[in-house]
């Protein structure tokens, strides 16, 4: 249960009655010049909790105690109202102990029913039906902001077990994708090493000799390049931040890549920057714009611009996209479809973006390829 939203429900009940209540008096009321104090008091609490809707930041005291005071002023005009009109405390005195848990609560009640005490010791009407419902308005108040608390209290102990099982599921989601992406690494050093066994069981021969050396040489380097690009994943950034023109890095990056003879478009302003730290950022980029290449068809797009403090960067091509079910794992370390890739290459580049302040996301893009966005503090409160 959301509170803030029961707060505004109670604060927009409180305005519709209290315009309710005012209708009343002044479309049905005959004689208005007997009724015209209960009307200005009226006009003043419709006024207030309007007043009162533009303020949700805090559940306050005062906001309830309003609510009280407005209740007891009418029944000290209308006392001999007062059984239809009580029943109005059990609402502000039970929505402010149950909103806040707060021990202050039992002001309100104890405020009502001194309010009411008073009110007969001015009328001077002692009967023993007042001296009842004195009593029993109490009894009642008093009872129901100790429920109000009591429902608070069960209320916090079940957010509290509900925040414990949504942080056992994170964990099990986590240890989820440790054993898939330990299966994944497994995997991928079991291909080369069985095809290094194989060798060496066959260098011996000499028929097969050079090409067992050279099948051991390669799959070494396969093996080599696959736990330096885990490693790479696993370093932390080392956060040297200087200032980038995006535009020149970005370009850097394409004549570090093999693009083929594929189309590159780059829509950056010369004069734009960003302080951050190269050596990630490039490792991060090169990644995203490297994949975005080997799916590409023809083409791959490049856009970089600046909102609110922030430095977009979308990378978009023309190839298939992304299929629904994948788009939750591309990040995921060794998760790829492509037969020669290591899985490690998105996965070391959110890493990399996340440390250095940012985020990334990947979308549909309308070259209908996938289009990747990261966003990246330009400000200098990193350094």
């Amino acid at each position: 249960m959301n509170i803030d939203n029961v707060y505004l429900t109670y604060k927009i009940s409180r305005l519709i009655f209290a315009f309710l209540f005012l209708s009343f008096f002044v479309f049905f009321v005959k004689n208005y010049e007997l009724y015209r104090t209960e009307t200005v008091i009226l006009i003043i609490y419709n006024i207030t909790a309007f007043i009162s809707l533009f303020n949700l930041k805090k559940i306050g005291f005062f906001d309830f105690f309003l609510d009280v005071v407005f209740i007891s002023s009418l029944i000290f005009l209308r006392f001999d109202l007062f059984n239809y009109l009580a029943i109005l405390y059990l609402f502000p005195i039970f929505f402010y102990a149950f909103l806040t848990g707060r021990k202050d609560s039992y002001l309100q009640p104890f405020f009502a029913v001194l309010t009411y005490v008073l009110t007969v010791f001015i009328y001077g009407d002692f009967s023993f039906e007042n001296m009842i419902n004195t009593v029993l308005i109490s009894f009642s108040l008093f009872v129901i902001n100790y429920a109000a608390l009591g429902m608070y209290s069960r209320m916090l102990e079940q957010k509290k077990y509900i925040a414990m099982l949504e942080e056992e599921n994170k964990k099990s989601e986590v240890f989820k994708r440790l054993y898939r992406i330990s299966a994944d690494f497994a995997h991928e050093l079991r291909n080369p090493l069985t095809s290094l066994l194989a060798a060496v069981d066959l260098i011996e021969n000499p028929d097969y000799r050079d090409k067992m050396v050279s099948i051991i040489k390669s799959e070494g380097r396969r093996i080599e390049e696959i736990l330096n690009t885990f490693l790479t994943f696993s370093k932390p950034v080392e956060k040297n931040y200087v200032d980038i023109n995006i535009r020149n890095f970005i370009h850097d990056i394409l004549r570090k890549i093999n693009i083929g003879n594929k189309e590159v478009f780059v829509n950056i302003s010369e004069n734009l920057y960003i302080y951050t730290v190269p050596d990630a950022l490039e490792i991060a980029l090169r990644n995203i714009i490297q994949n975005a290449f080997q799916w590409s068809k023809s083409k791959v797009v490049i856009n970089a611009y600046t909102k609110d403090s922030k430095m977009f960067i979308e990378i978009e091509d023309d190839g298939k996209g992304i299929e629904k079910e994948d788009i939750d794992r591309i990040f995921e370390p060794f998760f790829t479809k492509r037969k020669e890739g290591t899985g490690l290459g998105l996965a070391i580049a959110k890493k990399y973006i996340i440390e250095l302040g940012g985020g990334i996301k990947v979308d549909r893009s309308p070259l209908n390829g996938a289009k990747f966005i990261v966003w990246l503090p330009i400000g200098y409160d990193n350094g």
